[in-house]
């Protein structure tokens, strides 16, 4: 029989945990199924989906418990078909609307609930729409995957179909992601990450550019005036008629703004993904942060305000404020490194290190760091990766955290170092999320998901299992909208 075979096929979205062999399959039609149709009160009810006389599913209610009346959704699709999203839907939702019928106006049950993963978004998502209402979360639930993920739980009452119940939807949790811009990959991660925790929500993209792609991605889109023009009331009061709980600055130019603006946003239930204006001014300050390398123990690469006081004849020339290398000039002689340094509002000079570059992506609760992830710079492009690989770095995760510590950075960072034959040497730190901090998200860093965690007063769960090799190609993708 192919119900065997789509079952093993599709161990990882059911709570079989062993592939099932011909003599599995037998015992459990002889010894579960048999009986059951013997019973007046059955433990379980099972259907064949047909399509065309050609079997392609089946399902039904299993967990029949005849006293409370109450039964639990089974249900497993032909895996061709359930590897496509369209007849997947289909067939899940016409099963759905068919279990409803038989549950209710057929058996007399009162009720009928379902269990589900927390990466199964499009499962979860007909569920809703077919009237089941998300009951619970058990975190960690079971290994999939190769990880711990949630279960989600759902239910569905006689009196949900009848418009009678009186169980309030819970309420949303907003994300704004500002200066979206083409942070695109960054929306779709928000919503991502409310699907994986089971929290209803929405992500919504600002910019002061209509027309920004990351629009694409989200729920919503507000088309915001740029930063200076919005007072610090009207900004709140568009988050509260928004029902924003979360805000995520993007942009270099705006996290001191959101610093300030984090303890009155607060007040209000609202959380800001921003570090404490402390951490951001020693950050921003690429000779103070040099300092604080040295503080620490950890070597920095030498920076000066002066070009006779560093060493070597081959010079970097950079801004001591800002993050990133734009405008950075590289491997220039010490001549050209003092005549071009006029072009600077406030130039820094370092001495040219070779060697390879490499960030790490980690993120910083209130009780400490939460996870690190290490990634080679393979290809930059006005100083940011578009290829990275994340590879196993020990020492350096190790200095970035301590420099994390000392520094007082909260929620999302990017550590930048060149390595050496003599080790590390340290540049400097974005304290936001990076343009290719997604690829430290698919490693196992969730910040997504912690920082809606911290919006819901909870804390980041435990630290991740890091993937090392993975590897990030950022690359354009046009996208046709129909008119």
């Amino acid at each position: 029989m192919p119900l065997r075979v789509w079952r093993n096929e599709q161990m990882d979205v059911l709570r079989q945990q062993r592939p099932l062999s011909e003599a599995d399959q037998e015992r459990w039609y002889r010894e579960v199924v048999v009986p059951a149709h013997e019973s007046e009160t059955p433990p379980m009810l099972l259907v064949s989906i047909l399509l065309q006389g050609r079997f392609v599913g089946y399902g039904g209610l299993t967990n029949l418990d005849w006293d409370s009346l109450r039964g639990e959704v089974s249900f497993l699709d032909e895996t061709a078909r359930a590897a496509d999203p369209e007849l997947f839907g289909a067939d899940f939702s016409a099963f759905l609307r068919f279990l409803g019928v038989l549950a209710f106006d057929e058996l007399g049950l009162h009720r009928i609930v379902s269990e589900t993963y927390a990466f199964r978004s499009t499962v979860r998502e007909l569920l809703e729409a077919n009237g089941f209402r998300k009951e619970g979360v058990l975190r960690d639930h079971v290994v999939k995957r190769g990880r711990y993920v949630d279960s989600i739980l759902y239910g569905l009452v006689e009196n949900d179909r009848t418009g009678t119940g009186d169980t309030p939807p819970a309420p949303g949790v907003g994300i704004l992601v500002t200066s979206a811009s083409r942070k695109a990959p960054l929306v779709r991660a928000f919503r991502e990450a409310l699907h994986a925790l089971a929290v209803d929500g929405r992500v919504v993209a600002a910019d002061s550019d209509g027309l920004a792609p990351a629009a694409l991605e989200a729920d919503a889109f507000w088309q915001m005036p740029p930063l200076d023009d919005l007072g610090d009331e009207e900004l709140l009061e568009e988050c509260r008629s928004a029902g924003i709980r979360l805000v995520v600055p993007t942009r270099d130019g705006e996290l001191e703004r959101f610093a300030r603006l984090a303890p009155r946003f607060a007040q209000e239930g609202i959380h800001v993904a921003v570090s404490p204006a402390a951490a951001l001014e020693a950050c921003a300050d690429k000779l103070a942060y040099a300092r604080a390398c040295a503080a620490a123990g950890f070597a920095a690469v030498e920076t000066a305000l002066a070009v006779e006081d560093v060493p070597g004849e081959r010079l970097v020339v950079k801004e001591r404020r800002g993050a990133g290398s734009r405008g950075v000039l590289l491997d220039v002689g010490r001549d050209e490194a003092a005549r071009l340094a006029a072009g600077f509002a406030a130039p820094l000079f370092q001495p040219f290190v070779a060697g390879a570059e490499l960030s790490v992506d980690l993120f910083a609760a209130a009780d400490g760091v939460v996870g690190a992830v290490a990634r080679t710079r393979d290809r930059v492009v006005s100083g940011e990766s578009q290829v990275t690989t994340v590879v196993d770095a020990p020492v350096l995760v190790a200095e970035c955290v301590a420099l994390a510590a000392r520094l007082g950075v909260r929620g999302h960072a990017v550590f930048q170092a060149i390595e050496t034959p003599s080790g590390y040497r340290h540049i400097e730190c974005n304290p936001r999320v990076g343009g290719a901090s997604t690829l430290a998200f698919a490693a196992g860093l969730r910040t997504p998901e912690y920082l809606v965690r911290e919006a819901l007063g909870e804390p980041p769960c435990a630290p991740p299992a890091i993937a090392t090799g993975l590897r990030l190609v950022r690359r354009p993708v046009d996208t046709v909208l129909l008119p």
